[in-house]
């Protein structure tokens, strides 16, 4: 199944209450292909970038969350590819999702992905291809 997650004014609320510097938004270009990045919630490690697109394959672990954050300039797709329980969720919706599935992500949309059962393995697609844009809202970990 393919959900679509828009950008609403809900979203627009929340960027705005935050204190955002535009210049750490800004593309480093660091090549990451060859790099595992190892996050508080799993790892993911990237298998396609051009300037573009870029390709990540991302593993969750069973009970763990991305932070609730949002791409101010890019849009992002994410491909369910191994999962037994799985939930995204925007300010204004949530979704579980299952193996095969698919949700489509607006630019500046908050999102959050959380794995319930299991671990999970999650194709992340967006473009253009920019690793530091990122803002997050709200993150368990502690991250800035």
């Amino acid at each position: 199944m393919i959900h679509r997650f828009r950008h609403t004014w809900r979203d627009t609320v929340a960027f705005d209450s935050l204190n955002i510097n535009s210049e750490d938004l800004l593309n480093d270009y660091h090549d990451y292909s060859h790099e595992i990045i190892n996050k508080p919630w799993g790892y993911e490690y990237q298998i396609l970038s051009n300037n573009e697109v870029s390709i990540w394959i991302m593993n969750i672990n069973e009970g763990q969350s991305t932070s609730f954050h949002c791409h101010p300039n890019k849009v992002t797709a994410l491909v369910v590819l191994e999962s037994n329980g799985l939930i995204c969720k925007s300010i204004s919706h949530q979704r579980d999702l299952y193996k095969g599935d698919i949700v489509l992500i607006d630019k500046g949309v908050f999102h959050q992905t959380t794995s319930f059962m299991l671990s999970a393995t999650v194709m992340e697609i967006e473009t253009p291809n920019n690793k530091n844009d990122l803002v997050r809202y709200k993150d368990i970990y502690g991250r800035a």
